[in-house]
């Protein structure tokens, strides 16, 4: 597991891994944070500016690279009324972009597929 940026088709077989980062997981943005410190075992949140200044320069850099970019939202986390603001924001900036394609994984699986049914040798 993780072992590109982009989908890859794992070893002999025609599974293909979309791997996911854990910078892109909103617990660690929004559940894990240890800044600030207190309370001892307490339940805290990093900035909403930050995050999002975090998740766009990720979103930013991936596409400069012309990576595959996933993520990983629980509805507990980042479903609440001013979180789902947040993700709201972060999904305008992605969209402003002419060249992003938002899919699912059974898309990007699809499309991963067809490239290797046409060039054998970039996907291997």
């Amino acid at each position: 597991m993780r072992g590109d940026d982009r989908p890859y088709f794992h070893p002999g077989g025609r599974l293909v891994e979309i791997p996911a980062r854990s910078e892109m997981d909103d617990y660690s943005s929004l559940a894990y944070t240890t800044n600030p410190d207190w309370p001892s075992g307490g339940d805290r949140i990093a900035s909403y500016e930050l995050t999002l200044d975090n998740w766009t320069r990720e979103f930013d850099g991936y596409r400069s690279e012309g990576l595959c970019l996933s993520t990983i939202f629980h509805p507990k986390v980042v479903g609440r009324p001013g979180r789902a603001v947040l993700l709201d924001r972060w999904m305008e900036h992605m969209g402003a972009q002419d060249d992003v394609w938002f899919a699912t994984c059974r898309d990007v699986s699809r499309w991963w597929h067809s490239r290797q049914a046409h060039d054998p040798q970039e996907n291997a």
